[in-house]
């Protein structure tokens, strides 16, 4: 059964909808910005070094041979981390391949 609203109950209605629709977007503007983050996050050699456990001489054959995305600022070397996640999830599926 269809009952009739009032003004003030459907006024009260939509501006609990609009306060939910607000909190809704603050959370996917917060998850954007997290994302967007995680995009400029970089390391460098070193980091780099110790988070794979390798020698930077391992390294450089990772860059010549583009196995490892790289970016280059007066002359040192970045590593992007989500670049670094996805060496590391494709080295762990080639690993698990040959095993």
């Amino acid at each position: 059964m269809i009952e009739k609203l009032d003004k003030a109950t459907l006024e009260q209605w939509m501006h609990r909808l609009f306060d939910r629709l607000d909190q809704t977007d603050e959370k996917i503007k917060r998850l954007a910005l997290q994302i967007a983050v995680e995009e400029i996050k970089v390391l460098d050699n070193q980091d780099m070094c110790l988070l794979l456990h390798v020698n930077r001489r391992t390294l450089q054959r990772y860059r010549k041979e583009k196995i490892l995305k790289y970016f280059n600022v007066r002359g040192k070397n970045y590593y992007r981390v989500v670049d670094v996640k996805e060496f590391m999830e494709t080295r762990l599926k080639e690993k698990e391949a040959i095993n």
